[in-house]
């Protein structure tokens, strides 16, 4: 598990300047609109894209940018849908998180609102993605037969794990009807 920056990004209207600035692990500079932004009004949508990871939480770092207080609505494409994950005023110049419920997450969508009566450009310093490393299940061999969790192990669920997680049938057996078969006799 751990922290991982965005891939890509998406600015459907052109709106923003230096976009890989908002995953470059650097919090000195962001990506930035390319015109301010108006009093009480909307920046143009930023969408920041990874390949499919397992996800429950995001972070952004502040300042994002416009005069303060600046709204900041974050949504992410979780499973096939918009999830909204964060609508609030953000920390200044420090980490802001917000979690959700687990799935396999492709976007984030970034909107900022100017919410004062000045004009200012919008700024997304640094955004993260946290990934969940999904559990998987080893099956232990004799005597015991038992599924434990193991990163490098072959079975998705313990449920998985369970069914082939068996013991094989006792050798003995095997050769006492061997036996009776070639000689017709019990042991």
């Amino acid at each position: 598990m751990g922290w991982i920056s965005p891939t890509g990004y998406s600015d459907p209207s052109s709106g923003w300047n230096n976009e890989t600035y908002a995953y470059d692990e650097n919090t000195d500079y962001g990506a930035k609109t390319t015109s301010m932004v108006g009093p009480h009004s909307w920046a143009p949508t930023l969408i920041l894209t990874i390949d499919a990871i397992q996800s429950s939480k995001i972070r952004i770092y502040g300042s994002i940018g416009v005069a303060y207080p600046s709204i900041v609505k974050i949504s992410v494409y979780n499973d096939g849908t918009w999830v909204e994950v964060y609508n609030g005023f953000p920390n200044d110049y420090g980490w802001q998180e917000a979690s959700f419920t687990q799935g396999s997450v492709t976007q984030a969508k970034i909107e900022i609102y100017n919410d004062t009566g000045d004009v200012d450009y919008a700024t997304v310093y640094e955004f993260d993605f946290w990934q969940v490393v999904p559990t998987k299940y080893s099956c232990s061999g004799p005597p015991d037969y038992v599924c434990s969790e193991d990163p490098d192990g072959i079975y998705n669920s313990l449920a998985e794990c369970e069914a082939a997680c068996v013991a094989p049938p006792p050798i003995v057996e095997e050769i006492e009807e061997t036996y009776v078969e070639r000689f017709g006799l019990n042991l």
